[in-house]
This record gives C-alpha cells, sequence and structure tokens, in this order.
C-alpha cells in the first residue's frame, strides 16, 4: 500500500501490537481466532481469486464476464471502536478474496489510543498496516493519491466520511458505509439447554443493548434487561442480533443469529463472496 510518509509516521508499531497481545489474554484470543477461522470457511479462501466467462444468450448475444479482486482495502473507524468482531468480519473477507494491501485507519476522537483488543484481532487476521490519524489528517487525504485508486474504501466511523473535502465518490474506487448506530438491539433466549457465555456476549458486542427472555430467564443479569414477554410479542418489534434456537431465529427477519458457542461472532449481512472483486461485462452481437 503507497501512503505519504506522514502516514507512514502513524503506524502503530511492534511494541503497542505486543503490549495489546499481553494485554488481550488467552481466552479473548481463542475467541478471535474462532470467529478469524469461521471467517474463512464462510467466505471460503479456497476459491480463484480471478475469473472470467463467455456467456451465449437468446437474441445472438454473447456476453462476456470478468471479476478480479480490488487492489486495496482502506477501513476507516474512529480509535474508540471497541467492537474487534465487527473488524475481522469486514478485514478477512477481503483477504479471503485476494485484495492484497488492507490497511485500516484509527480516526482520533478522543487522546486515548485503539482499544488493545482491537489491534489484537487484527494483528491475528495478519494485517499489519494499522494507522492512527487525526480528523484534520483524514479531511487532507487527497483523493487522486495511488493508495485511493482500485481501492475499496470502508467506513465504520459515526460520521459518515464521504462529506469530508478529501473523499468524493468518483474516481477508480469503491465506497461501502457499514452500518453505524448509537446502539443495536440484541435478543437472548433462554431455555434448559442453552448454556450462554454472557460475558462474553457482552464483551464482543460492547454497543448492543441485550434483552434476554425465555423459560429458563433468570431473575437478574447484570447489564441485561430481563423481559417475561412471549416470542411472538418480542419479535415484533426490531432487533439486530439473536441468540437463540435455530427454530426460532428462522420465524423472524433478524439479520443475525447465533447459537452457543458462536456468542462473539459477527456477519456483515450485505458482505459476500463477490463483495470485493471488480466486475466487467462486454455484451456484443454474433
Amino acid at each position: 500500500m503507497i501512503v505519504s510518509k506522514d502516514l507512514e509516521k502513524r503506524l502503530i508499531d511492534d511494541n503497542d501490537l505486543e503490549k495489546s497481545y499481553s494485554i488481550t489474554g488467552d481466552l479473548n484470543r481463542s475467541w478471535m481466532k474462532k470467529q478469524i477461522a469461521c471467517l474463512f470457511n464462510t467466505y471460503n479462501h479456497n476459491a480463484g481469486l480471478e475469473s472470467t466467462s463467455i456467456q451465449h444468450m437468446r437474441a445472438g448475444i454473447q456476453q462476456y464476464q470478468a471479476q478480479a479482486p480490488f487492489q486495496n482495502l482502506l477501513v476507516f473507524v474512529n480509535n474508540s471502536f471497541r467492537a474487534w468482531n465487527r473488524l475481522l468480519a469486514l478485514t478477512v473477507p477481503a483477504v479471503t478474496s485476494g485484495i492484497k494491501d488492507i490497511g485500516v485507519f484509527f480516526v482520533r476522537d478522543n487522546q486515548a489510543e485503539p482499544y488493545p483488543q482491537i489491534l489484537t484481532a487484527l494483528e491475528l487476521a495478519g494485517i499489519e498496516n494499522i494507522y492512527v490519524i487525526t480528523q484534520d489528517q483524514l479531511k487532507s487525504l487527497p483523493v487522486t493519491s495511488d493508495m485511493f485508486q482500485n481501492s475499496i474504501i470502508a467506513d465504520i466511523c459515526p460520521e459518515n466520511i464521504s462529506h469530508f473535502p478529501g473523499i468524493s465518490l468518483s474516481g477508480n474506487f469503491k465506497y461501502t458505509r457499514c452500518f453505524h448506530k448509537s446502539s443495536f438491539e440484541g435478543l437472548v433466549w433462554a431455555e434448559s439447554e442453552y448454556d450462554w457465555n454472557l460475558e462474553i456476549i457482552q464483551e464482543a458486542h460492547p454497543d448492543v443493548s441485550f434483552t434476554i427472555a425465555g423459560p429458563e430467564t433468570p431473575i437478574d443479569v447484570p447489564g441485561l434487561t430481563v423481559s417475561k414477554k412471549d416470542f411472538s410479542t418480542l419479535t415484533k418489534k426490531h432487533w439486530d442480533l439473536f441468540l437463540g434456537p435455530e427454530n426460532l431465529y428462522t420465524q423472524t427477519n433478524i439479520p443475525l443469529g447465533l447459537s452457543p458457542g458462536m456468542e462473539a461472532l459477527w456477519l456483515w449481512p450485505h458482505i459476500d463472496n463477490h463483495f470485493f472483486k471488480t466486475r466487467q461485462t462486454y455484451c456484443k452481437e454474433i
């Protein structure tokens, strides 16, 4: 990835990564490795990186199609962001798609450094280009620079970065906004055969407001709202995440459902195997 000398100075160094690794601890690292393994399998790491096809169609038309990975992925996220699973759900599929250079840019919204767990998760995923920049440096990034060409720009900042002077939606790159909400809503369904790790649920999804319900609902769960409502009543409202039985999940429109053992997982619903690839189509008469 080609960056300016000024940006090179903002690169997280190995000492910071080593400290973060130690602070994160064995248990959290094991959850991160499980998430990474799940993502590598979900997005089929062994699939071909480039493909071409020729299709003969009705009415005497021939269609040529070609797909290839973008060169770069540039992820912009505020430095107080804590959901390491969401960053992995964005960066690991890019790795499996064959993107060569991935850069994560933490935009300062306070004086603190990025969370150690975030840095450790990125390191475990093999992401080495990690920067900390200011709002002014973000605004001054020239959209015509080489780092933006043939690139995907992924935005997880609270304030949409596309309106900043240096970032326009023209040029040879793709912009995607990974939805940012002030608070997500999660529903945990408690049954006798479901043993939930409530601690990792709250740690891996720090900005999700969880409600727990079901026949085995505890009287009190610190950090979670306890509800005695039945399932059909609860699912009349919008939820972003569901942790419970598959047979109940399939009755809902919730984007993501998880079983015990998968509590820390996250998948972006709009990212699939083709998301990180360019596509060309040529049609001709035959």
